[in-house]
C-alpha cells in the first residue's frame, strides 16, 4: 500500500515539478546556447558605450568600501549587482566601482573634492545579456567580504538553486519510474551507463585542464 501510494505521488510530483520548471529548462537551455555560441551572427553585437556626470557627495560611512558604492550607486540612480571596488582609479578620482548587469556594465569614477560622479555605462545586446544570465549571479562572491546585493540577483540566484534541486529531485523520481518497468531495464541500464561514462570523462577531462 505504501509503495502504492509513493509510485502514485511520484508521478504527480514529476509531472507537475516538470511543468512548473519547463520555461525555466527552456531558458537555461537557449542562454546556454548562446554563451557557447557567440560567434552567431545573430548574437554578436558590438557594445555601446554612454557617459554621463552626476553630483556626488561623501557617503556619511566613510569606512567601508562596499558601503560607500552602494551609496553613490542610491544617489546616481544606478541598479546592478556590485563587481568591483577601487580598481584602477587614477587622478583626479578617489573613489571608483564598477556595477553590472545581464545586458551592462557600469562604470563609476568619483571625485569627491569636486562633488562629481562620472558614469559610464557599456550596454550589448538582447542575446548577449541572455548568456550572460548563466554567470552574472555568481559575480559578487568572486571578491572576499562581498556579497548579493542587488534583488534580482538573490532572486535569480535562488531560482537557479531551486531548479538544480527540483532537477535532481525529478531525476530520482526517473530512474525509479524506469526501474519499475521490467521490460525497459536492459536498455534502460545500457543507456545510464553511456551517460555515466561520459560524464565521466568529462569531469576527469576538466579536472586535468585545470590542474
Amino acid at each position: 500500500m505504501a509503495r502504492r501510494k509513493f509510485t502514485y505521488w511520484n508521478r504527480k510530483f514529476h509531472i507537475y515539478l516538470g511543468l512548473y520548471f519547463l520555461l525555466f529548462l527552456w531558458l537555461f537551455a537557449i542562454s546556454g546556447l548562446v554563451l557557447n555560441n557567440t560567434g552567431w551572427s545573430f548574437i554578436t553585437s558590438k557594445p555601446v558605450d554612454k557617459s554621463v556626470e552626476f553630483s556626488a557627495t561623501t557617503p556619511a560611512d566613510d569606512g567601508d568600501d562596499v558601503a560607500r558604492a552602494l551609496d553613490i550607486m542610491a544617489q546616481v540612480g544606478i541598479t546592478g549587482e556590485m563587481h568591483s571596488i577601487n580598481a584602477r582609479v587614477k587622478e583626479p578620482y578617489d573613489f571608483g566601482f564598477a556595477s553590472i548587469r545581464p545586458h551592462a556594465f557600469t562604470f563609476v569614477l568619483v571625485d569627491f573634492d569636486e562633488g562629481i560622479a562620472n558614469v559610464r555605462v557599456r550596454k550589448r545586446g538582447f542575446w548577449s545579456g541572455l548568456g550572460n544570465m548563466h554567470t552574472f549571479a555568481s559575480m559578487a562572491t568572486h571578491r572576499k567580504g562581498m556579497s548579493r546585493d542587488w534583488w534580482m540577483t538573490k532572486l535569480w540566484s535562488f531560482a537557479t538553486d531551486a531548479l538544480a534541486v527540483g532537477v535532481v529531485v525529478m531525476l530520482g523520481g526517473g530512474i525509479y519510474m524506469w526501474w519499475q518497468i521490467k521490460p525497459k531495464r536492459r536498455v534502460g541500464i545500457v543507456c545510464l551507463a553511456a551517460g555515466c561514462v561520459s560524464c565521466a570523462l568529462f569531469v576527469v577531462g576538466l579536472r586535468l585542464l585545470f590542474t
